[in-house]
Parts: structure tokens; sequence; C-alpha cells
């Protein structure tokens, strides 16, 4: 048969209660008298089920004290060395690490990644190695820069190892943000005014906030004014927080990105990176090769 519990949180409450409106009485033995008994009988369950316990318990069967949310989960502060405060303490920490799986989770749903570059990681990217390499060293902070622009011609893995490094975000618990800038440009553009405006603010919201955001094919579409303004506002955001990180990917160079999206953003997309933050990506042209085994089969 299992030892008898006590909830000795709710035991110090009440005792302590009946301790307070004892002090705050008028002078009345029957009254004084009634509550004392309280006391009495509280103390004495927790003495039975005290003497229960292994030796070196205080927690009476509870596992621990002082109950708080530890993460995304309800821990104790303090846990009994007993078999309760063992067990107590492996349920919180299952608990915590399935709530920190549904979060990461939840942040991969709403992370706008596109279905065919969900499964891309750094290490399977299809970049070339050279590029996964300096990837890699960005994520664990061992390059000294804000942000990484990754350039090179059509089909050489940019989008997946983008993809990858904001996968590697999410996985360490923080937010994240992938955007196609044009097509998220074209989806804006055909929205009438007040509603355009809307999701412009609800995006550069996230934009603004997330710690890591990646920009993918920026400088590929018809430069506009509002082209530029648009994407100048979201680079800028980026800029004037420190704290977040960037990833932007292009076709072209820095030279030709500010054809396309203005010598504003361009050089605080080139401030943010620094020298080493700037990778070129080199190899085959991926799509072609994979076109040309379709194509042979």
């Amino acid at each position: 048969m299992d030892s008898p519990t006590f909830d000795i949180e709710t035991f110090e409450v009440q005792k302590q209660a009946l301790r307070d409106a004892l002090s705050s009485l008028r002078p009345d033995q029957r009254r004084i008298n009634f509550l004392q008994q309280g006391v009495d009988r509280l103390q004495a369950q927790a003495d039975a089920i005290q003497a229960t316990r292994p030796p070196g318990c205080w927690c009476l069967g509870a596992g621990g004290r002082g109950m708080r949310y530890l993460g995304e989960s309800l821990g104790f502060r303090e846990y009994c060395a007993c078999e309760a405060g063992a067990a107590a303490k492996l349920a919180h920490e299952r608990e915590a690490t399935a709530a920190a799986a549904r979060k990461v989770e939840t942040n991969l749903i709403e992370s706008g990644i596109p279905f065919r570059a969900l499964q891309y990681e750094i290490g399977t990217s299809p970049a070339d190695a050279k590029a996964r390499e300096a990837a890699s060293k960005w994520c664990r902070g061992a390059i000294d820069s804000q942000a990484m622009l990754l350039t090179g011609d059509t089909g050489r893995g940019k989008t997946g190892l983008a993809v990858g490094m904001l996968h590697h975000c999410i996985r360490a618990g923080s937010r994240g943000l992938f955007v196609n800038v044009p097509d998220q440009l074209a989806r804006m553009r055909d929205v009438a005014g007040g509603q355009r405006d809307e999701a412009l603010a609800t995006l550069r919201k996230r934009i603004a906030t997330d710690p890591l955001v990646v920009f993918d094919d920026i400088g590929v579409g018809r430069w506009s004014e509002w082209v530029e303004e648009t994407v100048y506002s979201w680079v800028n955001a980026r800029y004037e927080d420190p704290d977040l990180a960037s990833v932007f990917t292009t076709n072209c160079s820095v030279a030709e990105l500010g054809e396309h999206i203005g010598a504003r953003s361009t050089w605080r997309i080139v401030e943010m990176c620094g020298p080493q933050g700037i990778v070129k990506l080199g190899g085959r042209n991926l799509r072609m090769t994979a076109a040309a085994k379709v194509v042979s089969a």
C-alpha cells in the first residue's frame, strides 16, 4: 500500500492562517482553544505522515516545495532527496522536454518555411562544404557578424542552407521567420490598399522582433519605388537592432543588388554582414543536375 501524501504547501498556509486568526482575536478562551485544536490536528496529521517517511525526507510525500513555472512547465523550486522528490523531478523534467518540443513544433509551423524545404538542416543542405562550414560557424557565434549574405548563381543551394540555419535557431528554442521576398512583395502588391497596409504591418512586426529572419531571393523581381521602400523598411528594422540576426540569399552580386533594392538597403546588409558574413556558393547547378537525372531515367 502506498504511503499517504500530504500537501506541505497547503498545510503551511492553513497553519499560518490559523495562527494569524489566533493572534488577531480578542481574549476569548473558547475561540482560542477551538482554533488551537485546528492547528494541533493539522500538526498531528503532518507528524503521522512524517513518521512513515524515510530519514531525511521533509516533503511529506509531496516531492518538493515552492511550485513555480520553470520555462514552459510547472516544477518545484526545491526537490526533496526522497523517492517522491526523485519521481517528481523526473516527471517535471519529462514535461519540460515535451513542452520544449511542442514549442519547437509551433515555431516551425509559424516560421513560413516552404514545405519542400522543411527537411533541410545545415549538415544535409545541398550547398558546398565550404558554405556549410561558414553557416555552421555563424550559427555557433564563431563568425562575428549580425547577418550572413549567401550569394551565387541559381541552383547552388542557397535557400536550403538558409533554411538549415533557420532550423538551427528554432531547434535552439527561438522564433524565426522565412520570407521569400519576391513572392511576399507580389502578394502584397495584389492586395487592396487598406488590407495591404494591415498585412504589411503584421509582417513587419515579426520582422522587427523575431531573433532570426531569412530573406530569400532578395533582389529578384521588378524594381519600383514601392519595392525599394518596402524592402528598406524590412532591412532597416533588422539593422537598427544589433540583437536581431538575419540571413539573405541572392543571385546578385553586391553591386547588382543595389540596382534592385537600392543603395540604402544594400549597404545596411553589407554592414551587418561584415567581411566574414558574405559567402559565395559555388559548385554545380543542383537543379540542372536533378533535371538531367529525371530526363535520363
